[in-house]
């Protein structure tokens, strides 16, 4: 088993952004057949083939396992290979990995419209429904995955055609042989091979050729080799020339094949056995983790939504599709988020207090001070009717403060709802504490300056500067300078809010 770390090259950049349920939709590319071409255990080897060749062995490499984690992340100082400090995200020991996506059917895979430079990145997109339900902390997704080497198994099957292709020309030689089945006079052949087993040679030979060397056009070559042992055409000398190119790139692929430990030989070919004493392929096991992190607080407890009451063509199976005259059309709403309050606390949070006393006026004393004081006994005695016939056993004088109310509110509850109407005009603070809180849209007329909102559309992906290009950072352009998709087409696309947090930072667009 081969582990296999370094492979930041082979993948974009995770582009991950929260819903309006506080979860993570993401999407990232990834460059499959490079991925399994340079983490090969034969890389070397294979790196002097064809596009055509690594593609079949691309083909060949089958996934075991495929899935993504979510692990809470910290800050910690560390040094960069200058020395330089930084402060990176690392992973929090403390807390163990929960999984996202099992497998690779789990994700979906999206066909993007880009240019033909951007290579054969395949973009796959899901979502961590679950994150919803972490109360605090900020989190990094890591991709694990091991896939069967497909260098032996390309390498043993082309060998297998060599073989067999070999041993029907080397029978047909022999038949040859026979008199009555080639005139030597005329140098032709008086025994007719079948189409099938032309056909079968000459484009073994020839995909066996394109492994190695560039070939324009393969059927043009496949039918020159076939010439050389036509049935119509064909001599001995013709056909010993074919066998001598079939040996010799016979011999080349058994060269590197045999490198692989595969057993296969002409004999078990001839004999039609199985080859079951080949070495296994090598597994090889990649860990990638993505720089990208989200996390659960909402900063300043708003965000802001570009798609308000909007309707997702796929909520919650990856990022979110809007057609695109619905991206041209929405405008920016500020959401902000707050525990939902009581009607006096909606009162206190405008610095508005209420004093309460009884509806009645009961006959005091005056004292020197001026201040309204009734004895508890008195009280009870003297407004016993208007009090609703208080007495003792009701009400001790205990309860019966001394102390003054100040403020008669005798209709609280119609005051407080006229109340309510005026100050409802007004935006509200967002309401501090609480652990769960649902989103309530303010009655904003728009977003603030500081809040808009620009739409990017993916361009293309920096591919960088070495010789075998690699997938790197995306490219962006606003989408004023981008027409609309075509139909049946999709554009992955992005909002530019600054520093401000949006849901639904990245999304899809359709042609409507």
């Amino acid at each position: 088993m081969i582990l296999n770390s370094k492979t930041n090259s082979h993948f974009t950049d995770l582009m991950v952004t929260k819903d309006t349920f506080n979860n993570a939709d993401f999407i990232f590319g990834i460059d499959m057949n490079r991925l399994f071409t340079d983490n090969s255990a034969y890389s070397n080897l294979i790196d002097g083939m064809t596009d055509i060749a690594k593609m079949q062995i691309a083909a060949n490499s089958k996934i075991m396992a495929f899935n993504i984690t979510r692990r809470q992340v910290k800050r910690d100082l560390s040094l960069s290979y200058l020395n330089s400090p930084l402060m990176p995200c690392v992973f929090n020991e403390d807390v163990v990995s929960q999984p996202v996506v099992s497998s690779m059917d789990s994700m979906r895979e999206i066909l993007i419209s880009l240019p033909a430079s951007s290579g054969g990145i395949r973009y796959l997109t899901a979502s961590d429904n679950d994150l919803s339900n972490q109360t605090a902390g900020t989190y990094q997704y890591e991709l694990y995955i091991s896939f069967v080497d497909g260098f032996a198994p390309t390498m043993d099957a082309m060998l297998k055609r060599l073989y067999s292709a070999s041993n029907i020309i080397s029978k047909y030689l022999a038949l040859l042989d026979i008199p009555g089945n080639y005139d030597s006079e005329t140098d032709s052949t008086r025994m007719v091979m079948r189409d099938e087993d032309i056909e079968k040679i000459s484009k073994a030979y020839v995909d066996a050729l394109s492994y190695f060397n560039k070939i324009k056009n393969t059927s043009k070559a496949q039918r020159r080799a076939s010439s050389l042992i036509s049935s119509s055409t064909a001599a001995k000398s013709s056909i010993a020339i074919f066998q001598k190119r079939l040996d010799a790139i016979t011999s080349k692929v058994q060269e590197i094949a045999f490198k692989t430990g595969t057993s296969v030989s002409p004999s078990s070919v001839a004999n039609k056995s199985a080859n079951s004493n080949s070495t296994s392929p090598p597994i090889v096991e990649i860990n990638h983790s993505f720089n990208s992190t989200v996390s659960v607080e909402c900063r300043d407890d708003r965000y802001i939504d570009y798609f308000n009451g909007a309707n997702s063509l796929n909520r919650g199976a990856g990022i979110n599709t809007y057609l695109y005259e619905k991206v041209k059309n929405s405008t920016p709403k500020t959401i902000y988020l707050e525990t939902p309050m009581t009607l006096m606390e909606m009162f206190a949070s405008r610095g508005v207090t209420f004093k309460e006393r009884p509806s009645f006026v009961a006959s005091t004393e005056t004292a020197a001070t001026g201040e309204s004081k009734t004895n508890a006994e008195n009280y009870i005695r003297q407004s016993a009717d208007k009090a609703a016939a208080l007495n003792r056993d009701i009400l001790s004088p205990l309860d019966l403060s001394t102390v003054p109310l100040e403020t008669d509110v005798s209709d609280l509850g119609a005051a407080a709802e006229a109340a309510a109407a005026a100050l409802s005009s007004f935006p509200s603070k967002p309401a501090s504490g609480g652990k769960e809180r649902a989103p309530r849209q303010r009655n904003l007329p728009q977003a603030s300056d500081e809040d808009a909102v620009k739409i990017m559309v993916l361009a293309g992906i920096n591919l960088g500067d070495s010789s075998v290009p690699m997938p790197m950072s995306p490219e962006w352009k606003p989408l004023e300078e981008t027409s609309a998709p075509a139909s049946g087409e999709t554009v992955l696309c992005m909002q530019d809010a600054g520093s401000a947090e949006v849901v639904n930072q990245f999304f899809l667009m359709r042609a409507s």
